[in-house]
């Protein structure tokens, strides 16, 4: 029984969720290959996501040479997830922005 009739199975529903999220994901492995990245993922690099799998993350985002300060390494280095978003330091990176807002107390959220 599908998960929404006429969309097929609930993981091919949440797979066509993602691939066209607005969302950037990527899986990258513990070699540091591209296992998946959606459509909005291969924008951010001007890409298609068909060149993007199979490829390893730092030839796309630092031209061939592993990222300084790669939150992938120390995420594999300490089996423990960043406390931030992962950020890296790669020249061609898109940087992530966090804005606050002011809640109505006065203090800041988000």
């Amino acid at each position: 029984m599908s998960f929404i009739p006429g969309t097929g199975s609930e993981s091919e529903l949440i797979k066509m969720l993602i691939d066209k999220s607005p969302i950037a994901y990527i899986i990258i492995d513990k070699d540091y290959y591209i296992r998946y990245a959606n459509e909005s993922f291969a924008k951010l690099f001007g890409m298609d996501v068909e060149d993007m799998n199979g490829d390893r993350c730092y030839n796309i985002a630092n031209n061939g040479a592993h990222c300084r300060d790669c939150a992938v390494a120390r995420v594999l280095d300490t089996l423990e997830k960043p406390s931030s978003p992962a950020r890296t330091s790669c020249r061609t990176a898109p940087r992530a922005t966090s804005t606050t807002t002011p809640s109505r107390s006065g203090r800041t959220a988000g």
